[in-house]
């Protein structure tokens, strides 16, 4: 560790003393800001964090990440499988101290806030900022309205990128100083954890090139050597990302991104107030909660970064990196040039380029903004020196200075420590991460079912929104049904797409018989929330569900209620009275029966249809030929052969994914040594 320290120290020239100050004050003031969140009696939050909330459904989340096909909700493709599973790997380590079902997330949220901080402050430190400008400089990253937005909203990997942006920076001036290609590998991981979140690959290339012309003051040679770094990072990042390659899902982009969503957002940012957000840096590209937040009467102060920006040209304006601070801030208004010309991007640009994904163009101006923070300090300071002859008055302006500047950005972050419930909330969520208790019914229902996990469970309601405790879930997947209520259990759910058809057969007026048709889509459990809003709808649901031939009332608490379909069968079946099946393994991507028939059968997988499953008996594989689509649209086998078999059903590109994975997580194991070594070799040599 002290050779780590050594290091850090030699490379970075600041003092470990100073290092340290900054960080316990970045935890005080973070603490701080998040006080009421992690005072709340809650531990569960809602969002995008997509919580688990016991121990088993942590282990199962992560898990499921090994596997390229979802069994859920009649199964698809994993579509935003990445080649870095950090986030449920992290719920994986800390449910077993306990930390699970929301409590890490108040342990992220401060480390991650904080860490925005320190990256900041290490990158002004190695610009040649001095210790009271890079202080400014970071606490002005972690608390924009940025980090606000996508905390509230649960980014988390947004978030992760966010903070290594400023590294990344750093790596990339290591680089142009010391020709050392080490940096290379290492700028090439950075990239690969920041493009967890893929759209940030359109960022950190561009940027770090821009930065690095301005770095090595536009040399042609250096240059060149850029453009070799920045090749070197790529294919690190590709080797390390394969798995992501292999499993992403390159359909066309669904009609949600075609539609009204975007027109409506086009139609409100034509207004002036819309407009001029990018100038301020107020809220991200497509959420305006930071604006709900702030108070009108103290307006005035979200034109902070535009004081800075001006102050920080007008006092610096000969210092070329104050040049590529403001070059950075222009980032700003990528985001809101997509969204005017959306359907150009949305047409013309992958699926994981757009939506929310433009708001990471407002990264670089986070990360020029926070630098020009400090330079303004700094250019104050050396106005300061040509104006006054007394060190003592100048030691008083400096500080002043540094206090006026610390007010106003703490001022600028109201909404951060105010913890105020929005007036105009969206999409449900109406305090900062949504914290809340789960009811101990939610819980109590899953032990008194003993489904094994070949069955479904459908969860109702989707819509209307459910209220728990004055906190309201809404929207296609922040509901109980993808959401964290699923994670309860083991159980396979239905995916709320498919459960909104459902449940409109539910309310129809001639569903007298969908028990055994549901049964057939392996649906055995149907749990209703009764504390929905709409009390009509759930009692329609429930009343509906009492006169079905076959549904038994299994479990019924204060807040739900549960149903079992004796006519459910296993997502495996057969139909046929000459052969019985039974599964003796299963995971997303392969099933184990046995089988034993007297005459040829046909076997049903509960799976959406996809010619990539593939059949073998006695390890022969079946011809596709025999492989149909079924009523349902599932798949479906003409197996030939009697006798006791053993049939195994198997996702193909399973193999491709586990080979890619493997060469994935190797290569980062090699590169990870090899810098390693590298270091305790250099340590060796000091």
């Amino acid at each position: 560790m002290s050779c780590l320290f050594n290091l850090i120290k030699a490379n970075l020239s600041f003092k470990i003393r100073d290092f340290f100050v900054v960080f316990l004050s970045y935890v005080i003031i973070t603490i701080f800001f998040l006080f009421k969140v992690l005072n709340s009696p809650g531990d569960a939050a809602q969002g995008d964090w997509f919580i688990p909330i016991t121990n088993v459904a942590a282990q199962n989340d992560f898990r499921s990440l090994l596997y390229v096909w979802s069994h859920n909700g009649f199964g698809g493709l994993s579509i935003g499988r990445y080649g870095f599973p950090f986030f449920p790997l992290l719920n994986a380590t800390l449910a077993p101290l306990g930390l699970v079902g929301g409590a890490e997330i108040k342990v992220l949220s401060v480390s991650l806030v904080v860490l925005a901080g320190i990256t900041a402050y290490l990158l002004a430190r190695s610009l040649g900022l001095g210790f009271l400008s890079s202080f400014l400089s970071g606490l002005f990253y972690m608390t924009t309205a940025i980090v606000f937005d996508w905390l509230i909203f649960g980014w988390i990997f947004y978030l992760i990128a966010y903070d290594l942006m400023p590294l990344m920076l750093l790596i990339t001036k290591k680089f142009v100083d010391t020709k050392d290609f080490r940096y290379a590998l290492i700028n090439g991981l950075i990239l690969a954890v920041a493009t967890t979140e893929p759209s940030f690959i359109l960022v950190y290339p561009l940027f770090g090139l821009i930065f690095f012309i301005f770095q090595s003051k536009i040399d042609a040679k250096l240059i060149l050597r850029g453009l070799i770094f920045t090749a070197i990072s790529l294919s690190v990042w590709f080797l390390t990302a394969l798995s992501f390659f292999t499993s992403y899902n390159n359909s066309n982009v669904p009609s949600f991104y075609q539609g009204n969503y975007f027109s409506g957002m086009v139609f409100e940012n034509q207004n002036l107030s819309y407009m001029i957000n990018p100038i301020r840096l107020w809220g991200s590209t497509f959420n305006f909660q930071f604006e709900t937040y702030f108070p009108r009467e103290l307006i005035f102060i979200s034109f902070l970064p535009v004081i800075l920006l001006a102050l920080g040209l007008l006092l610096k304006s000969r210092d070329k990196r104050v040049l590529f601070c403001s070059v950075a801030y222009l980032f700003v208004f990528v985001p809101y040039l997509i969204t005017i010309n959306l359907n150009f991007f949305v047409f013309s640009v992958p699926f994981g380029s757009i939506f929310e994904a433009t708001s990471v163009f407002l990264v670089p101006a986070s990360v020029g903004l926070a630098l020009l923070v400090g330079y303004s300090n700094e250019g104050i300071h050396s106005l300061v020196n040509r104006i006054t002859k007394s060190i003592s008055k100048r030691q008083v302006i400096r500080f002043f200075s540094f206090f006026v500047i610390f007010l106003l950005i703490v001022s600028a972050s109201i909404p951060w420590w105010t913890g105020q419930i929005s007036g105009e909330p969206i999409r449900g969520i109406p305090i900062k991460l949504n914290l809340y208790e789960i009811p101990l019914s939610y819980k109590q229902w899953t032990e008194a079912v003993h489904a094994e996990d070949e069955y479904f469970v459908l969860y109702i309601p989707l819509n209307p929104n459910v209220q728990i405790q004055s906190t309201y879930f809404s929207g296609e997947y922040e509901g109980v049904n993808e959401a964290i209520f699923t994670q309860i259990n083991n159980l396979p759910y239905i995916s709320a797409p498919r459960t909104s058809a459902l449940i409109q057969e539910l309310l129809a007026s001639n569903n007298s018989q969908f028990a055994e048709r549901w049964g057939a889509l392996s649906i055995k459990y149907i749990v209703v929330y009764t504390n929905a809003q709409n009390s009509s709808i759930t009692q329609g649901a429930v009343n509906h569900l009492s006169e079905q031939n076959g549904m038994i009332r299994s479990a019924n608490f204060s807040d739900v209620m549960v149903f079992q379909n004796n006519y459910a069968k296993p997502v495996v079946y057969t139909d046929s009275s000459n052969a019985t099946l039974k599964i003796v393994y299963q995971d997303p991507t392969l099933y184990k029966i046995v089988a034993n028939a007297t005459y040829p059968y046909k076997i049903v997988l509960n799976q959406v249809y996809s010619d990539g499953w593939i059949a073998s008996i006695n390890g022969s594989t079946v011809s596709s030929e025999l492989h149909t689509n079924d009523s349902n649209g599932f798949n479906e086998w003409q197996i030939n052969v009697t006798g006791m078999t053993t049939i195994e059903l198997s996702y193909g590109p399973q193999a491709t994914y586990v080979v890619s994975m493997a060469i994935s997580v190797a290569v980062i194991i090699i590169i990870v040594l090899y810098l390693f070594i590298s270091m305790l070799k250099r340590s060796k040599k000091h």
